[in-house]
């Protein structure tokens, strides 16, 4: 069972302050910058910052990217793209998923309208369970009863990982 663990784990709505000159509350829309937090082991609240919030570029993956590869992190595209309609992942995606992972990296996962990272994967003989660190907390739960650290090396099955919708592009990053 390979599990790549981040550097730490970041919950948005937990970690993520909320800013005067934003006309929404952070922590509903900044799973992205919490996984990129994730993944650096820098302040949530500095990513944001430093990212910038005009208005949702900083949500755009090619962002993300840009920000992980100014730090030092390699990062190259996972799967097939599903820009610029969403698609579920199917069997080949989930292989080349599970490749990065053997080869030390962590998936900068985009399900529609959510990010969050794919960690590791465990075979359990007639299926496999995708582990995540999903900033949301563990999505298996009512939003009110996701407490801080729920999200935190969270087993989702493939079932529920296939049916729901990946778009844009994942990007392993080591």
């Amino acid at each position: 069972m390979p599990i790549n663990d981040t550097i730490q784990y970041v919950n948005q709505y937990h970690d993520v302050r909320d800013l005067p000159e934003t006309p929404q509350v952070e922590g509903t829309r900044t799973c992205n910058v919490s996984c990129v937090a994730m993944i650096t082991g820098e302040d949530v609240n500095d990513v944001l910052q430093n990212i910038g919030i005009s208005g949702d570029r900083f949500q755009w993956e090619e962002t993300l990217v840009a920000y992980l590869r100014n730090t030092g992190r390699v990062c190259a595209a996972v799967g097939k793209s599903a820009y610029p309609n969403k698609r579920q992942p199917d069997d080949a995606d989930l292989k080349a998923y599970r490749a990065a992972i053997d080869a030390g990296a962590v998936i900068l996962y985009h399900k529609y309208g959510h990010y969050q990272l794919l960690v590791g994967y465990e075979y359990t003989g007639s299926a496999y369970i995708y582990i995540f660190n999903d900033p949301a907390g563990d999505r298996r739960l009512p939003q009110y009863k996701r407490i801080r650290e729920s999200g935190h090396l969270v087993p989702y099955t493939e079932d529920m990982v296939k049916s729901e919708h990946i778009y844009g592009q994942c990007w392993a990053v080591a």
